[in-house]
């Protein structure tokens, strides 16, 4: 098996594959343009052996691909479908944890005809999300009822013991995409009515989630206190109609789930500009280090004579003149905790980068970066309104809760790598009969891996209730 990709999900990935749990214990490849890091993560396992690659030359790509039975791509998606075209030149199965591509779904045809499986979106979400979706999707329908409404939210989010922190959040990887994933624009179904959602403007449509009595999966089954949660819709939710086979569903919706409160400072951030992606002089190499309060009254348009001293005051005009007071006091409060208005002469100064948003990216990493002992977690939460012939209607819900181990596998790498490792095992063992580029959505693909993922700790907290 070739590994393709050393970032943080690969861990848990090798671990499995190159250790005692995988029931197919293969040779693993583990191919990286960072050799060092390759060599890391092969320590320790007899069966994992490093390799430096570079997965944009074609011709070395092509070598290693022929040399493997199982291609496991985790490098970032834009390289995939490149790698796939080698798979299927060579006739080699395929595994990403990264969503179907309209350019990878293009490869169906020749993928089916050279006999073999690309089987995508087999991590977290996508991945996990699918499993648990099919499972009640087929068993209502299997009942004869009909799927009138589904809404599913996912997110990474600090542990509560360790989410005191601003906006309640903390980065287990880049903060230039989580920012940039905010200028996304998104489409669903609500009550029978399409929405749109333009881009840039995400942040301004987050809403209160219901409130869910999630379990702690350590304290066997216990309740765990989240707080408030709020949440906002996620690229094309329409899409899943089809993936799903849930045409006619009044209510389709996707969204990502964040504590309350961290979409209106991060609307704020934006709003103000800090989200921009264009160069800036004041912040060009070379140029003279500028302080986050100098920066901010640049940002907030205060005359440049204006001092430093009264950048929280305008920020606080500035913000209750678009948010109203309440809100201001929230975002101005969340600014100050960053340390946006420390005037003293040990302030950072914005990073040099020559963007704004890249200069508050690394404002981003130095202050909310987990640290030692700290845990993320990952929260998953699907719910269902299915009818019956009857006229009756019944809700249905999958919750899952995963935990970080301190100084060990965030439950982010752990929610991502697991699915992809058993799936791995699965398409190895011959398990995965189906050709072509797939989701895992097929009942002979998700009840298996579902099972699997129980074993080893992955679960959902199912729940079916008369509405």
């Amino acid at each position: 098996m070739l590994l393709l990709g050393s970032g943080m999900v690969v861990a848990p990935v090798v671990n499995h594959l190159a250790g005692a749990g995988s029931a197919v214990a293969p040779n693993v490849t583990i191919a990286s343009m960072e050799l060092a890091a390759a060599t890391e993560l092969a320590a320790g396992s007899s069966r994992a052996t490093p390799m430096e690659l570079d997965v944009s030359d074609p011709v070395a790509l092509d070598a290693a691909v022929k040399a493997h039975d199982l291609i496991i791509s985790l490098v970032p998606a834009p390289f995939h479908v490149g790698i796939a075209e080698a798979c299927i030149n060579n006739n080699t199965n395929m595994l990403t944890t990264s969503y179907v591509s309209p350019e990878m779904q293009e490869l169906d045809a020749r993928a089916v005809e050279a006999g073999i499986t690309i089987l995508n979106e087999c991590g977290l979400d996508p991945g996990l999300d699918h499993l648990a979706a099919m499972k009640i999707i087929d068993d209502v329908k299997e009942r004869g009822g009909k799927i009138e409404s589904f809404r599913s939210y996912c997110g990474g989010l600090p542990a509560p013991d360790d989410s005191d922190v601003p906006l309640k959040y903390k980065f287990s990887w880049s903060p230039r995409g989580v920012l940039t994933a905010g200028l996304n624009s998104a489409t669903y179904r609500e009550d029978g009515e399409v929405k749109h959602i333009a881009g840039g403007a995400l942040f301004g449509h987050a809403g209160p989630l219901a409130d869910e009595c999630f379990q702690d999966p350590e304290a066997d089954g216990a309740a765990l206190d989240l707080g408030e949660l709020e949440g906002y819709p996620n690229r094309n939710s329409l899409l899943y109609e089809e993936v799903y086979d849930i045409a006619g569903a009044e209510t389709v919706i996707r969204g990502t789930i964040r504590y309350a409160g961290f979409s209106v400072a991060m609307r704020a951030f934006q709003e103000l500009g800090m989200f921009n992606l264009e160069p800036n002089s004041t912040l060009e190499t070379g140029a003279p280090a500028v302080s986050w309060p100098r920066l901010m009254l640049q940002l907030l348009g205060a005359p440049e004579d204006v001092p430093e001293s009264e950048v929280e005051w305008r920020a606080g005009e500035w913000a209750t003149e678009h948010y109203g007071v309440d809100n201001a006091t929230h975002i101005v409060s969340e600014m100050s905790r960053l340390s946006l208005f420390d005037c003293s002469s040990t302030a950072a100064p914005a990073a040099q980068s020559g963007t704004i948003i890249d200069s508050l990216c690394r404002l981003l990493e130095e202050q909310l970066a987990y640290g030692d002992g700290e845990r993320d977690m990952v929260v998953l939460s699907h719910e269902f309104v299915a009818s019956w012939p009857s006229g009756a209607k019944t809700r249905h819900s999958a919750d899952l809760i995963e935990l970080g181990v301190p100084n060990g596998d965030t439950s982010m790498a752990t929610t991502v790598g697991t699915p992809c490792a058993l799936a791995a095992d699965m398409i190895l063992s011959g398990a995965v009969e189906r050709k072509g580029v797939l989701r895992p959505i097929y009942k002979e693909i998700y009840e298996p891996l579902l099972q699997k993922l129980e074993e080893h700790g992955i679960a959902f907290q199912e729940s079916e209730s008369a509405l």
